[in-house]
């Protein structure tokens, strides 16, 4: 019975990706779970949110606001709801993420004016229980929510009042109030350099709780110095060659993904011309805690 194995399908698409019931009901298409957007820039902006919250701390130029760092928005992770056009999050201070991800300027030792925050992200408004952005160069669109039940007034409030802090009263006029980009929004996009690879980096921001959840794993994104790749770490959670099944080949799988063998205990994720590298728990430390994917 076709529709019986599509729900066992959608349940368990639902279960992994972690979202709220109603949401993933609103992105199922014929019984499916629409997980991966087919705008290729909202693509790009997703693989780009990707870089920043998972690259090492500090390793981003534009990381630079005082308190937390981009990698440190985990410590306020609920879920990620992807939908067609936009991506859906949940965090426990909405405002307080969005405080750190919208630009300001900051200028750097030697003088020199520094984008602080996501070059080119703006507020586009506020409503209940939510806070939606959206990044001007790739019209990408992300919506933070709230945990609790806010009118649209209390969570204007709420993100002026994250805004103000003291760690960022030694920055200067806010960026993301500009209509446009800025000269040094523009200047500072140019460190961004796998928008090549955008579509595999945006599927794992889509999936970015099957890492999430488990706590102690603070999966990072760097660039593999010996072959250039982009390279997924992580230190709890799925084994290495689990998520690349879970990937390739499960009810969240990206369409037309594979995997190979790379180098090591690395293996590689291929859609088209986009590559992601994987590194997880050894080999040995996966048998040995025999993950329960489950749970």
């Amino acid at each position: 019975m076709p529709h019986v194995n599509d729900k066992r399908r959608f349940d368990e698409c639902a279960r992994l990706l972690g979202g709220p019931a109603q949401l993933e009901l609103s992105a199922r298409v014929n019984g499916r779970r629409v997980i991966d957007t087919e705008i290729r820039r909202q693509q790009e902006f997703q693989a780009l949110l990707l870089w920043c919250l998972l690259s090492p701390r500090r390793s981003v130029g534009w990381d630079t606001k005082g308190g937390r760092s981009f990698r440190d928005m985990f410590v306020y992770y609920s879920w990620v709801s992807p939908q067609p056009d936009r991506l859906v999050t949940g965090w426990t201070v909405a405002a307080r993420v969005a405080s750190y991800l919208l630009p300001r300027v900051h200028i750097s030792a030697t003088g020199v004016p520094r984008c602080s925050g996501i070059p080119g992200l703006r507020l586009d408004s506020t409503g209940k229980s939510q806070i939606r952005l959206i990044h001007l160069p790739t019209g990408g669109k992300m919506e933070l929510c709230e945990p609790r039940s806010m009118s649209a007034d209390d969570v204007t409030r709420s993100l002026h009042s994250e805004t103000s802090r003291s760690e960022n009263r030694q920055q200067d006029t806010p960026l993301w109030e500009e209509a446009g980009l800025t000269p040094v929004e523009l200047t500072d996009l140019a460190e961004w350099t796998l928008a090549r690879h955008a579509t595999l980096l945006s599927a794992v921001m889509s999936r970015i709780n099957i890492l999430w959840r488990h706590w102690d794993n603070r999966a990072e994104l760097d660039i593999d110095k010996f072959t250039g790749r982009p390279r997924l770490s992580w230190w709890d959670g799925p084994s290495t060659r689990e998520l690349a099944n879970l990937l390739t080949s499960s009810a969240i799988e990206i369409r037309g993904a594979r995997w190979a063998h790379a180098h090591d205990e690395t293996l590689l994720i291929a859609v088209g011309d986009a590559l992601l590298e994987l590194r997880g728990p050894s080999r040995e430390l996966a048998e040995k805690e025999d993950i329960n994917l489950a749970v």
